[in-house]
């Protein structure tokens, strides 16, 4: 299985990264967003970067 490629990450800390899954006759991607610790798969990009958000605009209103 090859190693995850960092696709994305944020000014706050926030990684996007990609793992290509070998599955049946065809392998797929699955995203796992990650910010402080908290990660999660995701099955498209756009799903994984909007979670890497939430996270961090959670942190923001804590620090408020």
């Amino acid at each position: 299985m090859p190693l995850p490629e960092l696709v994305s990450s944020t000014e706050h800390g926030g990684t996007v990264h990609r793992y290509s899954i070998p599955g049946g006759k065809h392998s797929f991607d699955r995203y796992l967003a990650c910010f402080l610790g908290n990660c999660k798969f995701c099955t498209g990009y756009a799903e994984a970067i909007d979670h890497v958000h939430e996270l961090q605009d959670k942190m923001m209103m804590k620090l408020s």
